[in-house]
């Protein structure tokens, strides 16, 4: 891509739309957890019982499920708005109510595991069709730069969910503030109800069509089903690391001694231009160095700032330790994200889109997101510093299998540039 053409997307509004949806896909999943970590820490819960609430939120991991449904059938009701955004606003509103029925029922046992359990469920499926949706939309001159601007729409998301949602639980209460978070998420149904439906034809039409026919592309291709699974299996180990840390982020900084507010303010806020950097500079960087150069040195960055934590855990509070760290975080994850955001773009079939890029996505979070549950138990029983110290290491099996999947990951690349 040149920079004629790059500035050529900047200037096409549904390239910046990316933001609005980027910030609906954001939004619940703090919700349901480090910022939902936070309430029940104050309420007292202990860590082993907030880390197996984690896997309630095992539905992200699983979504590839059911994807094929919101890819067969129209929405109920709202076909007339197109099968993308009508699944969407009927997604949109479930989370919605989900997040308000949280606020009335408060952190208590079981009812708040099955209402983040529906939360999950209807926020990933949510992910599946805003991802179908802007695969299908954007050209292939406009992936990198709408992955880009997509992820710091998603980072304002996680911003509301995580920075005001801490500063508004020390002001108003965590009710308050989770009514607040629904009404938040109420308002984007107008975005997705201006946004413009994408023209793609060849909907499945049969159930059985829609779950094989996506399948049998994907690991049917030239580079052989051996690849496919390695792929996925890159993937799964990418992101192992950094699920455990952020996981138990935000018991671990109310171990030392920070408050809501401290985390929210000067943590989040300032952290926030750091994301927001990483995720619009990562889209320029996979061009000039290339996709898998830029796994591989994204990969590494985004696990060595949880070296941070380490020194956190080793001396104790320290606010320029705290946001040093967490600029480089989000500037990594940011960068990260950005890589493996194209890459996955480059491995799904656009009349597909809906079922692969919900496969690829779950592979992403499948193996953390299931030991997430034993992040607590652990942290507790190694201490904080050894934990942290292990979810850098965690990336390494991820970096030894990229390198012979490397004509792959160029041939992704390749989709990407035309």
């Amino acid at each position: 891509m040149t920079l004629r053409d790059t500035l050529a997307a900047l200037r096409r509004p549904r390239v910046w739309l990316m933001v609005l949806m980027g910030f609906a896909s954001g939004l619940p999943l703090l919700l349901s957890g480090s910022t939902l970590s936070a309430w029940l820490t104050d309420a007292k819960f202990d860590l082993a019982t907030i880390g197996f609430l984690t896997w309630a939120r095992t539905a992200y991991t699983w979504k590839v499920l059911w994807s094929p449904l919101l890819d067969r059938y129209p929405p109920p009701l709202l076909g007339g708005l197109g099968r993308r955004r009508g699944w969407i606003v009927w997604m949109q509103l479930g989370v919605t109510a989900l997040l308000a029925a949280m606020a009335v029922v408060g952190p208590s046992l079981p009812l708040i595991a099955v209402l983040v359990l529906a939360l999950a469920v209807t926020a990933a499926s949510q992910d599946i069709v805003v991802d179908a949706w802007r695969t299908d939309l954007l050209t292939q001159d406009e992936r990198p730069l709408g992955v880009a601007i997509f992820t710091m729409g998603y980072r304002i998301g996680l911003l509301v969910a995580g920075m005001l949602a801490l500063v508004l639980s020390d002001a108003v209460g965590w009710s308050t503030t989770y009514l607040i978070m629904a009404a938040c998420m109420a308002a984007c149904v107008v975005v997705t109800l201006m946004a413009p439906e994408p023209d793609v034809s060849g909907r499945p039409t049969t159930l059985g069509a829609a779950v094989v026919e996506p399948l049998r592309e994907f690991f049917g291709r030239g580079h052989g089903l051996r690849a496919a699974l390695a792929v996925l299996l890159f993937l799964t180990l990418f992101r192992v690391g950094d699920v455990l840390a952020a996981t138990m982020n935000m018991p671990f900084l109310k171990a030392l001694g920070f408050t809501n507010t401290e985390i929210g303010v000067l943590g989040k806020v300032i952290t926030f231009f750091g994301s927001v950097l990483g995720g619009l500079i990562g889209g320029g960087f996979v061009l000039y160095l290339g996709l898998f150069r830029s796994l591989v040195i994204f990969g590494i960055a985004q696990a060595a700032t949880n070296v941070a934590y380490v020194a956190l855990a080793l001396t104790g509070k320290s606010m320029p330790v705290l946001v040093g760290g967490m600029i480089v975080d989000q500037v990594a994850g940011g960068l990260a994200s950005t890589a493996i955001g194209v890459l996955i773009m480059g491995l799904c079939a656009q009349r597909f889109s809906a079922v692969q890029f919900a496969l690829l996505t779950s592979a992403s979070g499948l193996l953390g997101h299931l030991v997430a549950g034993f992040s607590g138990v652990w942290a507790a029983s190694l201490g904080w510093a050894t934990f942290f110290g292990l979810t850098m290491a965690a990336v390494v099996p991820a970096l030894l299998l990229l390198w012979p999947l490397r004509p792959l990951v160029e041939a992704a690349e390749r989709e990407q540039r035309g």
